[in-house]
């Protein structure tokens, strides 16, 4: 039926277009109703391709090999369709190696400029982190230093956590104790 052919190969160069895949529908014995880069009536019976014997044998067919038609290294995959058990079809999708490596390499560059964005975040997190940790009990020290030194002995300081933060807090608070007792003595 002519029409039913050239809906079939209407839908194929609109898949072709919207998917940037290769699409080719043939019969069960092998000869090529539309396909959405030839012309199918120019184009020979692919019962023979190793793609499409395997689907016409029911099986989903895979093949990589040179397209003579497209003049490009292509990866074929072809499954059968059926109707009430019957083998009415084998569609086959079929891509262009070089575009699925471009693809790939595409999408390898993304995961690693991901990659590096999530490091270069999780470093700067860590940082922030660090200087806090750092940072907000330095300032605790200074402050009570500042209170030692106008003579307000009466408040020690809070050892942090930090183990080198926290001997320089008991070292000023010995000396603040220090200070206290001679004082205390002078008075």
């Amino acid at each position: 039926e002519p029409s039913a052919r050239d809906q079939l190969q209407s839908l194929c160069r609109e898949l072709d277009a919207q998917a940037q895949v290769r699409v080719t529908v043939m019969g069960p014995d092998g000869l090529v109703l539309a396909d959405s880069m030839q012309n199918p009536a120019n184009m020979e019976n692919h019962a023979a391709r190793p793609e499409m014997a395997a689907a016409i044998q029911g099986r989903v067919g895979r093949d990589t090999r040179f397209s003579q038609t497209i003049r490009t290294q292509m990866m074929y995959v072809a499954r059968p369709v059926y109707r009430e058990g019957k083998l009415v079809a084998v569609v086959r999708a079929a891509v262009s190696v070089t575009d699925l490596r471009s693809a790939l390499n595409d999408v390898h560059r993304r995961i690693a400029m991901g990659g590096l964005a999530m490091a270069a975040v999780a470093a700067a997190l860590t940082l922030v982190v660090f200087v806090y940790k750092i940072s907000r009990p330095l300032q605790q020290v200074q402050l009570g230093a500042r209170r030692f030194a106008a003579g307000d002995l009466s408040q020690p300081l809070d050892v942090p956590d930090t183990e080198e933060i926290a001997s320089l807090a008991e070292a000023l608070n010995s000396m603040s104790r220090q200070l206290d007792e001679k004082m205390q003595t002078v008075t």
